[in-house]
């Protein structure tokens, strides 16, 4: 059995499936770290505000959360904001330069518009919010999003990211993982310690050195851990789990 989409549901489908073999991916809630050593914050808001709106940010690895060095928080914030309104246009995907398409359907549309309004209720700032109509979902960045918010604790599958501060690495790694979700996380620095100390401790199925989790291709094995689900799809990784393994043991024989 394999399956593609929710938590709720794939970890159902396998309670379910009895003696099947199962693979679940079931997305997350993808994290961007920049450190305090990351660079060319330019480049860095490109990449998070393609990868938190393009698709209207319906991908199980769009970027959802932005953690920041403190000493970044502002400048990144409005780079990121002025990025966004210079580029992440709605409308019709064929197009040349539009990023955000219409929201899968209406269910799905007003899912992401509770979201953001309860965090709004909640005490959330909003840094930005692009023109809606119908089913065109503007992109939305947040702030200073209470930790009781559900936002902070469901995949949006929308065109909303929230960004946070942290002080040092102990602290954007706790919050990482404290979610439920494991799927993928970008790291943007140019340390090796500290790269290799993300990757030893982060709870995720596979982190991004300078560059957005929403990365992806097909050779390399893709899949999360915790609700984010279960085994790896990539095509080598897919035969291996949808292989039953047999072993022959012989004797040793001799002269035939």
């Amino acid at each position: 059995l394999t399956f593609t989409g929710s938590d709720a549901v794939g970890w159902q489908l396998k309670s379910q499936a009895n003696k099947k073999r199962v693979l679940l991916e079931l997305g997350g809630d993808a994290t961007v770290v920049i450190a305090e050593d990351a660079t060319d914050l330019e480049r860095i808001a490109e990449r998070v505000a393609f990868g938190a709106f393009a698709y209207a940010g319906q991908v199980c690895i769009s970027v959802q959360r932005v953690l920041i060095h403190r000493s970044k928080i502002r400048a990144f914030t409005e780079t990121l904001v002025r990025v966004t309104e210079q580029r992440a246009q709605c409308g019709d995907p064929a197009q040349e330069g539009v990023w955000l398409s219409a929201m899968i359907d209406d269910r799905a549309r007003d899912k992401v518009v509770g979201l953001i309004r309860a965090a709004q209720d909640d005490g959330a700032v909003v840094e930005y919010e692009g023109p809606s109509e119908g089913n065109l979902r503007g992109p939305v960045i947040l702030n200073q999003l209470p930790a009781a918010t559900e936002l902070r604790h469901t995949e949006a599958f929308g065109p909303v990211v929230y960004l946070e501060a942290f002080d040092d690495d102990a602290e954007a790694i706790a919050k990482i993982n404290a979610s439920r979700f494991g799927l993928q996380a970008g790291l943007f620095s140019q340390h090796q310690r500290r790269i290799d100390r993300y990757f030893r401790q982060l709870q995720v199925g596979a982190l991004i050195i300078d560059d957005i989790p929403t990365f992806r291709a097909d050779h390399m094995p893709y899949g999360g851990i915790k609700d984010s689900g279960l085994g790896r799809e990539g095509l080598r990784y897919t035969f291996e789990e949808y292989t039953e393994q047999r072993l022959l043991v012989l004797p040793k024989f001799g002269p035939q």
